[in-house]
């Protein structure tokens, strides 16, 4: 069940008219950073957490951010029984589902930060495809949006939802969601756009897709955006839904923020890493989300972002 944070206060005019982002990790290490520099840019945020209290007292308390909580998770809602009364633990949570159309309504943009916590259980429990099932979520949920096609609720969830409503600004923007994530300079460009990586590189990140959920939830996140960016580029601007940025950090590293530089190919492999601060991360989605022209720059990109040296 979702727990929602957010103010019950009319919106002002000025709220109104302002864009809005939708949020997924926003009490993370990059999505923390993120959270911090659209707000200080005047961004409405919807963040979607797991608990509200491991966000900041100053940002809880910001006129710009609703919190949305989820406190077992948004993805799934727990385990659904087997008709052999065994455990599949894959049940969809319906209740984001429904929401998820409501929050991508009311949204320009989609920010998602999410990750594996570095435990066995982050590594290897459950939702083992946390980042690519989310932006599959906000894929299905705009290409509901624009075909006109509405969930169905029961009479108590459309009560609920018509008071909710109440308070929501529908986006009436007719350009394309865009979605950003956070990625990993581990994985590759599936274009082969990126430099050769060496044989002994080549092997280590096989053997990491095979043995780590959270490696292999990293690749099919890219693996689906390619798909993504190959049908945006046979549609017309008309038909395209979603435009994307996958932005690929090397060795991240907290800090402030600092000068940083994105390009369009890999600049090095595990073995030669660079380094990433999340300041950094967290300044230049903020960048994609509020200026035109870098967003212009890097659309249906995955820039490697890397501190100046």
């Amino acid at each position: 069940m979702a727990l929602s944070a957010s103010r019950k206060k009319k919106k002002s005019r000025r709220q109104q008219q302002q864009s809005r982002v939708l949020l997924f990790g926003a009490t993370g290490g990059c999505g923390s950073q993120v959270l911090t520099r659209l707000l200080r840019r005047g961004v409405l945020v919807t963040a979607v957490v797991r608990s509200a209290e491991r966000l900041s007292d100053d940002v809880q308390s910001h006129d710009n951010l609703t919190v949305v909580v989820f406190p077992n998770g948004h993805l799934f809602a727990g385990t659904t029984r087997k008709d052999d009364g065994k455990d599949d633990g894959n049940a969809l949570n319906d209740s984001f589902t429904r929401r998820l159309d409501r929050y991508v309504r009311e949204c320009e943009c989609v920010v998602s930060c999410l990750g594996h916590n570095l435990t066995l259980k982050g590594m290897f429990g459950r939702p083992r495809q946390l980042c690519v099932e989310t932006v599959r979520q906000v894929c299905d949920a705009v290409a509901r949006q624009k075909g006109g096609r509405k969930d169905i609720a029961s009479s108590e969830e459309e009560e609920e939802q018509k008071k909710e409503d109440e308070n929501t600004t529908t986006n009436t923007n007719n350009e394309p969601l865009r979605l950003i994530v956070v990625s990993t300079e581990g994985v590759s460009r599936f274009d082969g756009a990126d430099p050769k990586r060496g044989a002994l590189e080549r092997a280590l990140l096989k053997a990491l897709y095979v043995l780590l959920p959270p490696m292999k939830d990293n690749v099919e996140v890219v693996r689906f955006l390619h798909e993504l960016k190959e049908t945006n580029e046979t549609s017309t601007p008309s038909h395209r839904v979603v435009e994307f940025c996958a932005v690929r950090p090397s060795d991240m590293r907290d800090g402030e923020e600092s000068p940083h530089e994105a390009h369009a190919e890999l600049q090095n492999g595990l073995f030669d890493a660079g380094n990433t601060t999340r300041a950094n991360v967290g300044a230049f989605i903020a960048d994609l989300v509020t200026k035109p022209e870098t967003w212009a720059r890097w659309r249906n990109a995955f820039p490697h972002l890397l501190d100046s040296k």
